[in-house]
């Protein structure tokens, strides 16, 4: 961990006027080189120091509000490096990046909540998070050219009997169908708009029969796909009400 007077050596350099020195050395438990514009000579708290708002804005006034103009490095040789504690912030501890304009809105990140975390340009919303044990979440869509899946779930546009439901979903990725009362053998289910359209592959895992044999897609469209119940002959039939239909899909 970076010594306290190294780290407040840095925050006043933030905001000291420009000089000719270039690049600070400091020595110590954890070495650390700081590399700015300039700085001039102040007097700095001694370690151990707690800097709270007031005394930081008078004793220690260029800690109050650091601006800097330039390219600062921070060298660290052993521990964490820099520390942010943001352990009396209900939001967590986090950095704001400035945009430049309305088609780089302003972002943030930092640790909130146990998982590290990319906020909306509002901050209102956390639109990436990572946990600690490495599960990466997104809160709209996930792809290359065109999105995979969408943190939405399907909905039933027709078909699949009399009352059916999309049951539980992780989004488009996979979801369940209950199948209505006096089913036939076609369904639509919508989806969110995509480029081109939805593969989906679908399995009655209730009823395995003769009659009932095997689902597949048949149709698609940017935002809808098909599915048709088979028999074992390849010819359409009805599926079982109550079943369960287990759906995946991914957009292209």
């Amino acid at each position: 961990m970076i010594d306290r007077i190294a780290l407040s050596l840095f925050l006043v350099a933030l905001s000291a006027p420009a000089m000719a020195q270039q690049s600070l050395a400091i020595s110590g438990a954890n070495p650390v080189t700081l590399t700015t514009s300039g700085i001039t000579n102040v007097t700095l708290p001694t370690s151990g120091t707690l800097l709270t708002a007031s005394t930081a804005a008078s004793t220690y006034a260029p800690l109050a509000s650091p601006a800097f103009t330039g390219n600062p490095t921070i060298t660290n040789t052993s521990g964490e490096g820099l520390a942010i504690n943001g352990t009396g912030n209900a939001a967590g501890a986090n950095i704001l990046l400035e945009g430049s304009g309305a088609t780089t809105p302003n972002k943030g990140f930092g640790a909130s909540g146990g998982f590290f975390v990319i906020t909306n340009n509002a901050g209102s919303a956390d639109i990436l998070s990572l946990s600690d044990a490495g599960d990466l979440r997104v809160t709209n869509s996930f792809g290359y050219t065109y999105p995979i899946s969408y943190n939405t779930a399907p909905t039933i546009y027709s078909g699949f009997g009399t009352s059916p439901s999309v049951s539980a979903s992780n989004g488009t990725a996979a979801f369940s169908i209950t199948i209505g009362s006096s089913p036939g053998s076609t369904g639509i289910i919508t989806m969110p708009a995509e480029g081109h359209g939805w593969v989906c592959d679908a399995t009655d895992v209730t009823t395995q029969s003769a009659s009932v044999f095997i689902t597949k897609q048949t149709a698609y469209s940017s935002n809808s796909v098909t599915l048709t119940q088979y028999n074992d002959a390849a010819a359409a039939t009805p599926w079982t009400a109550g079943d369960t239909l287990l759906v995946k899909c991914s957009g292209f």
